[in-house]
């Protein structure tokens, strides 16, 4: 297994015999991912005569723990993790930008924030987008209030309405793309 891009693995391996019957592959990888705290996981079926499988959608900086079974008509093989321990691959970092200057507006009920700089060829608010979260409970569980939000022009204050000013809030830039990929999110007090 190894690392192609920070959201791609690629798994290769030498096909053998298959015994007469057509195989396939079942491979189911799992990881934590500590930015968007939550299980990232996969399920996928790969002909076996391929020798290789490109694991896609994956999330940036998240070790997987990759488990191959052989299945045909017959059932299941048992589970290949590598030699007693699963096979284990971590996905490339991708650098997203963090939020700059958050400030809180009172009156207004309205967050303001610069977007900082990622690994985008394009211009900011071309690439990302804000997503904005509140929690009632102190930070304990966290809801999501906007999920991909547009920005502001590069060098422009972006501004996010909130509802309430009794909550906690926390916002991060997320690729427009891929809104479940963020950065580290902002915590900020209402």
């Amino acid at each position: 297994v190894r690392s192609l891009a920070w959201d791609r693995l690629l798994l290769t391996w030498s096909p053998g015999f298959d015994g007469g019957l057509p195989t396939r592959l079942l491979v189911l990888g799992r990881g934590w991912n500590s930015t968007a705290g939550r299980v990232s996981s996969f399920e996928l079926s790969a002909n076996i005569s391929l020798g290789r499988l490109e694991l896609g959608q994956l999330h940036p900086d998240t070790t997987y723990s990759i488990s191959v079974t052989p299945v045909n008509e017959l059932g299941k093989g048992p589970a290949y993790e590598g030699v007693g321990a699963p096979l284990v691959a971590t996905t490339a970092h991708l650098r997203l930008p963090a939020v700059d200057q958050p400030r809180w507006d009172r009156e207004s009920a309205v967050l303001r924030f610069l977007p900082g700089a990622g690994d985008c060829d394009a211009d900011s608010d071309e690439c990302y987008c804000a997503r904005l979260q509140a929690s009632e409970d102190g930070g304990d569980t966290w809801n999501l209030v906007q999920s991909c939000s547009p920005l502001a022009k590069p060098g422009e204050e972006t501004q996010l309405r909130l509802g309430s000013a009794t909550q906690i809030y926390r916002v991060s830039l997320c690729l427009k793309v891929r809104p479940d990929v963020c950065g580290s999110p902002h915590t900020t007090y209402a």
